[in-house]
């Protein structure tokens, strides 16, 4: 099947269905360690970050509830780098859900900047490039751009 996908000329994204995706996401980050505090969730100190920090401290990508993850729709650069990988399946899914949403529009924006990207491991960067390369086959206009820029940070 790769060879079939790679002789298309489509990405290797492109041809995975949402399903796929979204459990290379949860495997690739299900060895990330859950943060112990709401500093390490969201390290400036704010109102929005500690906000933010006492709505996540505790639960698992998995289980975020769709009104928490709603309401913190645009919230990725406020966790730190450890959060971020920790939570980011959770963003990815529900983009997935919901392709022309803010969480999309969420993430590209965030994978297109250089904010509190260190320490992802290759598995990681896979799993967001096969992300993005789904987008950019599947998003209208606007979501394909945006994910063809932040296609070339994380090759």
């Amino acid at each position: 099947m790769a060879t079939d996908q790679h002789r298309s000329g489509a990405p290797p994204g492109a041809l995975v269905q949402p399903r796929a995706i979204k459990d290379a996401c949860f495997a690739a980050f299900a060895n990330v360690s859950a943060p112990t505090s709401c500093r390490d969730i969201a390290p400036h100190l704010c109102d929005e970050c500690d906000e933010l920090a006492r709505d996540l401290i505790g639960k698992r990508p998995s289980s975020l509830d769709g009104a928490t993850l709603s309401y913190h729709c645009w919230d990725l650069p406020l966790l730190s780098a450890s959060a971020k990988r920790y939570y980011l399946p959770a963003w990815i899914e529900r983009s997935l859900d919901e392709l022309d949403s803010d969480y999309t529009q969420a993430l590209l924006f965030d994978f297109d900047s250089d904010h509190r990207h260190e320490g992802f491991d290759d598995a990681q960067r896979a799993a967001i490039s096969i992300y993005l390369d789904y987008v950019a086959a599947h998003g209208d206009d606007s979501l394909r751009d945006l994910a063809v820029s932040a296609q070339i940070r994380w090759r």
